[in-house]
């Protein structure tokens, strides 16, 4: 069980007061400010930190009076340790503390006695186990780096489908991405460029044979739909992580999410654990994977909606389009169904046409972040508006997704073979629905990798962990397994290996009783199932 750190402090607190008062002083007109700085001087208590020193960092003095200085004097400074420091405080304390108070010459002193009382820190429990993780981290790291030629201008070498991190409800994943390359010897600008999200076996994705190979664009039943509108680059030869966030969160998604009242309340509220989605910045991102020191960018990517029509949305007339919340409650890209993710460039029609996001959020004023304007009708932010020569047109009708976006690069993945998983009988694996047997979802931190396209096509080649190809060959369904694009090549470094992570919950009372999604605390094996700083010469490959 899992037991949080308390350490209570004080605080009996007496005072003496020693003022010393020279005959000269008496005409100064700063004694009296002095004098009353010194009666009203009063000590406070915050809370102990992490990197809480001794006691004399957690005590406050304070006084109106702003222009007196007041600094602290001990002959005793007491250590107090906090948070997995070596030494605790473990009996009563008491501390003499003199407070000095300075007002041109003049000057006075408060003392204060401090008394620390003990109380015992109980430390939390944590427990080790051991789970089967492909091994990134033995991957060779690409040096002296090259464009690879008959390739699109960017690739998406990396894909992080599910991490452990956790919203509200204890089940929303947080920090996703997709880390792209850019392989030209030029800058590249995002400006403009859309990243969707669809299954690649519906409608016109697949029934058209561009499409099916990454020359046309995903058209149909968009499970992420975003757009970057700001000039955003990208330096030649280098890589830079677009984050996929939390799209649930997105006012507008889920499929009756325009006959429901407006709420704002999940996206703003923030918990004493969590911050809203809203809340959440690069920064947190950057914390989580440990990227502060890296010079790796961090582009920021939500889903939005388009206007258009679709009678299945409730309306006949022109509104925001969003996704339909596809996935399973615990991460928006989904570990487990068949997916393809694209990035493809709004084509402007030689100057015609532009492409527009309406109540942009992070432009609007507070109040209107809370309330915001209807777009054609719905409460709803980051809609995306098409225009050509002036006229709004239809941006979710797939032959005008085909005219006005241009395919750049796209990835096809699914979740793993479950061999145990499958009943007596089965002899193929369905990719296409949640809870067929013989399926499950990718470790959790896990970052696939990705190789460039055949020549010719713009979907990357996945690089499976070694002997995960046999399983996919021998039970994959066979149209599952025609619009996939796995890397044949045998990658000895690129294997599941044993990987220890820490738990907060004994693993020897039952594996049905853990929750991973909870119970687990950032671990070196875990964090290291991905490598967002990193570059991978099979990434550059092609096999």
């Amino acid at each position: 069980m899992k037991k949080i750190l308390s350490i209570l402090f004080i605080l009996g607190m007496t005072f003496t007061l020693f003022a010393c008062k020279e005959e000269e002083e008496k005409t100064d007109p700063n004694i009296a400010i002095i004098d009353q700085a010194v009666s009203e001087l009063t000590i406070g208590y915050t809370e102990p930190t992490d990197s809480m020193q001794n006691v004399t960092q957690n005590l406050v003095l304070a006084s109106e009076i702003g222009d007196v200085e007041i600094t602290w004097a001990s002959d005793e400074p007491m250590i107090i340790s906090n948070l997995g420091a070596v030494t605790r405080q473990s009996t009563n304390a008491t501390v003499e503390l003199t407070a000095t108070l300075t007002l041109g010459d003049l000057t006075r002193t408060k003392k204060f006695t401090v008394i620390v009382i003990a109380v015992e820190v109980i430390l939390p429990t944590f427990y080790s186990y051991t789970i089967q993780l492909p091994s990134t981290h033995l991957l060779e790291v690409a040096t002296n780096i090259q464009k690879v030629e008959d390739a699109p201008d960017l690739l998406i070498t990396g894909l992080v489908l599910d991490t452990y991190h956790f919203f509200h409800y204890e089940t929303m994943s947080g920090y996703e991405y997709i880390k792209v390359f850019n392989n030209t010897n030029e800058p590249y600008n995002l400006k403009n460029h859309r990243i969707t999200l669809a299954n690649p076996l519906q409608g016109q994705n697949y029934e058209n044979l561009d499409a099916r190979v990454g020359n046309e664009v995903l058209s149909t039943g968009y499970l992420f739909n975003s757009l970057i509108d700001d000039d955003t680059f990208i330096p030649a030869l280098s890589t830079a992580l677009i984050w996929l966030k939390p799209y649930y969160w997105t006012v507008g998604s889920g499929t009756g999410a325009f006959n429901k009242p407006f709420s704002a309340t999940v996206i703003h509220k923030d918990t004493d654990e969590q911050k809203g989605a809203f809340s959440q910045t690069v920064d947190d991102f950057e914390a989580f994977w440990h990227l502060e020191d890296s010079n790796v960018p961090v582009i920021v990517s939500t889903n939005m909606g388009i206007a258009g029509y679709r009678s299945e949305g409730g309306t006949e007339e022109m509104f925001p389009i969003f996704t339909p919340g596809g996935g399973t409650p615990y991460t928006h890209l989904n570990s487990t169904l068949l997916r393809s993710l694209e990035i493809s460039k709004f084509n402007d029609q030689g100057g015609t046409a532009t492409i527009t996001l309406l109540n942009k959020y992070e432009t609007l004023p507070f109040e209107k972040q809370i309330d915001p304007d209807p777009v054609y009708g719905k409460k709803a932010f980051n809609v995306m508006e098409i225009r050509e020569n002036g006229a709004v047109v239809d941006g979710y009708l797939h032959t005008n997704t085909w005219k006005f976006f241009d395919p750049i690069v796209r990835v096809n993945f699914l979740g793993l073979v479950n061999v145990p998983g499958m009943v007596v009988g089965q002899t193929h694996v369905d990719f296409t629905a949640t809870g067929n047997t013989g399926t499950m979802g990718w470790p959790l931190n896990v970052e696939l990798q990705f190789r460039p396209p055949r020549v010719g096509e713009r979907i990357m080649q996945l690089q499976l962990p070694l002997r995960e190809l046999t399983k996919y060959t021998q039970y994959l369904i066979p149209l599952q397994l025609e619009v996939m694009r796995f890397s044949s090549e045998s990658v000895t470094t690129y294997r599941f290996v044993d990987a220890v992570i820490t738990l907060t919950t004994d693993p020897a009372l039952g594996l049905e009783y853990v929750n991973f999604r909870t119970d687990e605390v950032e671990s070196i094996d875990r964090m290291r199932a991905a490598a967002p700083g990193s570059l991978f010469t099979i990434n550059l490959t092609r096999p």
